[in-house]
């Protein structure tokens, strides 16, 4: 029998994965009956992928190798014998930063100085404007960059 474990976290995980049905195989195995899955990963619905569309901070090839709609990613965790408990949008202002940043064609350690140095990491500014966008859209039902699942085993099923 392998080692089970009562709640398994994965943030920002199955977009790096080359083969994630191996990954829902391993967590299947893994997670006891009655174990509950955290799931963090990019929304393909979010409103900064057609804004942003090819300088979007989530496409990020080659180490995004798979993105998931929020329908795509329940459906996954269904077919697996989850039962979801919640899936949500989460607020991720980096996302919107990092996609400006890359429309502006300039990355995030740059250095730039003046205006441009607002567009940050460490600009408190631009992380509660955008913090705020995405709570927004939250409010509004509207997918944001990252989406987060939470999932239960159910108790009959080892």
């Amino acid at each position: 029998c392998p080692v089970r474990f009562d709640a398994i976290i994965c943030m920002h995980v199955i977009e790096h994965v080359f083969d994630p049905d191996k990954m829902w195989e391993w967590i299947s195995e893994h997670l006891a009956p009655g174990g509950i899955l955290y799931l963090e990963s990019p929304d393909l619905n979010a409103p900064a992928r057609y804004l942003f569309r090819n300088h979007w901070a989530s496409l990020s090839f080659p180490r995004h190798f798979h993105l998931f709609s929020r329908s795509i990613l329940a459906g996954l965790v269904r077919s697996n014998r989850l039962e979801i408990v919640s899936h949500h949008a989460v607020v991720e202002a980096s996302a919107w930063i990092v996609s400006i940043r890359n429309r502006l064609g300039f990355n995030i350690d740059s250095g730039r100085k003046g205006l441009l140095s607002l567009i940050g990491y460490k600009s408190l500014l631009s992380r509660t404007v955008f913090s705020a966008i995405d709570l927004m859209c939250m409010m509004l039902g509207c997918s944001t960059s990252t989406q987060a699942l939470i999932a239960r085993k159910p108790e009959g099923d080892g």
